[in-house]
């Protein structure tokens, strides 16, 4: 099995730094905000048209902007009204700085502590494992110490986490636990990292499946030196120092990309000729064309259909001071007492 990426999504740019700029919240922001075009933008903000573009290209292939006529009032938050308890504990992770530190002169001894949490598969597990323990450990700031864990850090990823489960509670959303399903967290990971993917090149070398740019597993990786190395993986960062390292990864399956980044990546298959595949790009592409298309057409109605309503049909109302609405009774102020002559 082969997972090929798609060529007709273009980001504008190859450079590794800028795709991983995310700009997915402010470009929600406007389009909640009823900004039908990114033209209504400000000519200040031309210069960074081009990284619009791309997290304009990411928020559609997360279906926030995806010409559902439905989307364009609607928060994300709409879209997911469930929750897993161990994706809050790993967003909180990743929130703060290094969780584990290496004391001068005691490098082995911290090596060999953090190896007791790695889970094989990813990154992003290890780090739910670590989390795990010290709650069983009843949040104990000497059990840190010992696995050379910062207890401050791990004191913010939990009051990052209270933070992020009351917003869930505000947008009544439910809190689901996979159990120790821990490929249930795998693919939650692979929807929300499938354009940050690489495939396996050669011998610990991978390379990114859309821009075909070299990147290597980092030596502190759970993943780097287990005997096994995946063909497909998700990172959460990239790292320039002598080479591009990955930094936070997870071991992913080839169907999942296909499934959970459908605009990104197809399955090849190896009985149609490439005439057919040729073929059936374009009528995919068209597809995405046409959806724009309509998505423009029912902008534009309805910007029509706002400037066709008159002022005095949009609810606006004058208010008189002094005046009360019929049966309401009358109020008289208090006054305060005086005292003395």
């Amino acid at each position: 099995m082969r997972v090929q990426c798609r060529p007709y999504i273009v980001f504008g740019s190859t450079n590794p730094y800028s795709c991983q700029l995310s700009v997915r919240g402010s470009l929600t922001t406007i389009e909640y905000y009823t900004v039908t075009s990114l033209k209504q933008v400000q000519a200040q903000a031309q210069k960074a048209a081009p990284t619009l573009h791309k997290g304009l290209a990411l928020s559609y292939s997360y279906a926030a902007l995806g010409g559902n006529e439905h989307s364009f009032d609607l928060p994300m938050t709409d879209f997911d009204k469930e929750g897993n308890a161990s994706d809050d504990t790993i967003v909180s992770m990743l929130s703060v700085p290094a969780i584990f530190y290496r004391p001068k002169g005691r490098e082995e001894d911290s090596d060999a502590a953090r190896e007791k949490f790695m889970v094989p598969e990813s990154d992003h597990l290890t780090y739910l494992n670590v989390y795990q323990q010290w709650k069983r450990n009843g949040y104990s700031s000497s059990w840190c110490n010992e696995h050379f864990i910062h207890v401050k850090a791990m004191r913010k990823v939990r009051e990052v986490q209270g933070q992020l489960r009351e917003i869930m509670e505000q947008q009544k959303m439910d809190l689901v636990s996979c159990g120790t399903e821990w490929d249930i967290v795998r693919k939650c990971i692979c929807s929300a990292y499938f354009h940050q993917a690489a495939r396996l090149k050669g011998l610990g070398e991978y390379v990114n499946t859309r821009t075909g740019m070299p990147c290597h597993l980092h030596p502190t990786s759970a993943l780097f030196g287990m005997g096994y190395t995946p063909d497909y993986i998700v990172y959460h960062e990239l790292v320039m120092t002598s080479k591009e390292y990955m930094q936070c990864v997870t071991a992913v399956d080839g169907h999942w990309l296909a499934e959970l980044g459908p605009m990104f990546y197809s399955i090849k298959d190896a009985k149609k000729t490439r005439v057919e595949r040729r073929r059936q790009e374009l009528e995919e592409m068209q597809m995405m064309e046409d959806e724009m298309k309509r998505a423009e057409e029912l902008i534009k109605a309805r910007k029509e259909q706002q400037e066709r309503t008159p002022m005095s049909a949009r609810g606006s109302k004058i208010i008189t001071p002094g005046q009360r609405e019929p049966g309401t009774p009358l109020q008289t102020p208090r006054r305060t007492p005086k005292f003395g002559l």
